[in-house]
């Protein structure tokens, strides 16, 4: 049973967040992961957002720019609702 059960944790799927030693990337992730599925998350993280907004200085004065990205997603809502 012991190794079944690692055997399973090797199946984990790797994401781009987990293992990262910065708040903000934590912190994006897990508002993300609250609203949509991992896939998803996954795709706009690693594609996009990181890349536009590298830092909470950058997601902060954004406006539109964020809700352009977001508008796939059915975070649309929620981000509006913090902006």
């Amino acid at each position: 049973m012991q190794e079944a059960f690692k055997a399973g944790l090797g199946k984990w799927k790797r994401l781009p967040w987990r293992g990262k030693k910065n708040a903000y990337v934590s912190w994006l992730s897990e508002s993300m992961l609250q609203q949509t599925r991992v896939e998803a998350v996954e795709r706009l993280f690693l594609h996009q957002l990181l890349r536009v907004f590298p830092d909470i200085e950058s997601l902060a004065i954004a406006k539109e720019e964020v809700l352009k990205l977001w508008e796939g997603l059915r975070l649309l809502f929620s981000c509006k609702e913090s902006s």
